[in-house]
């Protein structure tokens, strides 16, 4: 089960994991890099996913041309619904185990992933505001999350009646 969640930057994480390489083993991690950055772990496993894409927000997507929009790697529904059967798979665990996140500064994009996680598994939003005081989620990523979990619901009612 998942009883804490962390937003680090990737210069935050990189530290942590080379201090404590045996933290993979032990606690979950969702990875948030650019579409051109190298990946802090080699492979993704059931307790680590790596996700590529960029920090765009809907205001920035508003004023893009689809010429500027074809440069960045945009967050889609694909991997919003890789991150939920991540977070529900590792939620339903034995065992209690940290969450840790982390993009470039550990503010925007692993935020937004951070936040909805807090909110899907019904953690304490106090506990995890004291824990990430130094997130502004990207709303872009936020909204794709909350739609696709929404979408999800709707469907498996419709399937259960």
């Amino acid at each position: 089960m998942i009883t804490r969640i962390f937003a680090k930057s990737l210069e935050q994480m990189t530290a942590l994991v080379n201090k404590r390489p045996s933290l993979p083993q032990k606690h979950c991690f969702i990875s948030i890099v650019g579409g051109r950055a190298s990946h802090l772990f080699p492979v993704d496993t059931g307790r680590v996913l790596t996700l590529e894409f960029d920090d765009v927000s809907l205001a920035q997507f508003a004023v893009m041309t689809d010429e500027d929009r074809s440069t960045f790697s945009l967050f889609s529904e694909v991997q919003a619904d890789r991150i939920i059967d991540f977070l529900l798979r590792n939620h339903h665990q034995p065992g209690n185990r940290c969450l840790l996140l982390h993009c470039t500064l550990g503010v925007f994009r692993s935020g937004a992933v951070a936040a909805f996680a807090c909110k899907l598994l019904k953690l304490d939003p106090f506990r995890f505001a004291k824990d990430n005081p130094q997130i502004h989620p990207n709303d872009m990523v936020a909204q794709i999350l909350e739609r696709r979990w929404a979408e999800r619901r709707l469907l498996e009612s419709r399937i259960a009646s």
